[in-house]
Parts: structure tokens; sequence; C-alpha cells
């Protein structure tokens, strides 16, 4: 990632291009409110634009801070609950990524002049508690493994879509220090899900045929 020093990022409001500003803090990004109501015929269509996608910029990050605090919440009562070796490795290396995970966003954040805790993801949390509700009403065991094995991939899958927007929205504005943060985690969420889709299918392929005939 290039070194930054103490520059921060900022929006300017003249042309809406990204521009460095040594020793001050960046003001917040501009959001959907400050756009013109209607795009103008002096090129104002281009700066409404941008800043409409500043806005979704802001949320996503809020909202993957939010997401990721609320899985390193709730992680050591899924290494608790999981009665296999390897599911359990797998939330305990979760909980070590998810450390990670929050930093970066934190860093984000700051280089943005972004709130902390703008947002709460509300899809996140209701995946929370479908984990919570599957820990207490399964039994210990195969069981709750395999059923928690399926709602932690998707809770997986979703996060991939998440980040990946993210970056993609940073990648049209020009936030390239940002794009690197985001695409780390990226590449992360991506080998976790890998695995947990192949332990599913493991899972699958050693219960199914018991199970379904």
């Amino acid at each position: 990632m290039p070194n930054l020093g103490n520059d921060q990022f900022c929006f300017t409001e003249q042309a809406f291009s990204l521009e460095v500003e040594p020793r001050l803090p960046a003001p917040p990004l501009p959001g959907l409110a400050e756009a013109p109501a209607e795009p103008t015929p002096e090129g104002s269509f281009e700066k409404h634009w941008l800043k409409t996608l500043a806005h979704v910029l802001t949320e996503e990050i809020q909202e993957l801070y939010s997401s990721e605090k609320m899985l390193g919440a709730i992680a050591p009562q899924i290494a608790d609950a999981a009665s296999g070796k390897i599911l359990r490795a797998f939330s305990e290396h979760d909980t070590e990524q998810n450390r990670e995970h929050l930093n970066r966003l934190a860093q984000i954040q700051q280089m943005l002049g972004l709130a902390a805790d703008g947002r709460v993801c509300l899809s996140m949390e209701g995946m929370i508690l479908g984990l919570q509700e599957t820990v207490q009403e399964n039994r210990r065991g195969r069981d709750l493994d395999e059923r928690l094995v399926g709602v932690l991939h998707r809770i997986k899958h979703f996060e991939v879509s998440t980040y990946c927007g993210a970056r993609d929205f940073a990648q049209l504005l020009g936030l390239e220090p940002v794009v690197i943060l985001l695409q780390k985690t990226l590449d992360e969420e991506l080998a976790m899900e890998t695995r947990l889709a192949n332990y599913l299918e493991m899972i699958i392929a050693s219960s199914g045929e018991s199970k379904w005939r």
C-alpha cells in the first residue's frame, strides 16, 4: 500500500476529483443530499453521479464495519458450539481475520473522514440472528456442525459480494489506496468461502446417502 504519511483524502467541490491536502483532516464524503436535484447543462451530471456514488460507498464501508463487528462478537460462540475440529479451526481462523478486516476498514474510514458507527447492516443482523437460533435449537454434534457450515457459507457469500461492490465503487472514484485495502480483505474472504464450500461438499458426500435414501 502506498505510504500516505500525514496526507488525507478529500473531494474538491469544484471538480469533484480526488486530491491530497497535506496535514488537513479529511471532510466526510459528500452525500446524495448535496447533489443537485436535476442535472444541469453546465456539466453537473457527472458531479451528481459521482456524489451519488460517494454516498453509496459511504454506506457500504459503514455497513461492512458493522458486519465485521457483529461477526467478531458471535465468533467465539460458534467456536464453542462446534464439535468438529475442522469447523472449530475455521471459526478460530476467521476470528483472527476479523480483527484484521476491522483494522483495514478503520483505516479506510480515517482516510475518507467517515464516522465509525454510521450505519447498522440489517442484512448481517438477520443472518447473525439465524446463527444464534441454529446454536440454540440444535443439539451439539454433527447435525449442529452441518447446519452451522451452511449458515456460515451463506454469510461468507454475502461478505464477498459486499466487499466486491465496495471495491468497485472505490475504483470508479479513483480511490486506489482504498481499493488495495478492500481487495486484500476480499481475497481472504474468497479463500474462506471456498474452504467452507469444500467442507460443506465433504459433509454432504459423507452423510447424504444415509439421509436421503
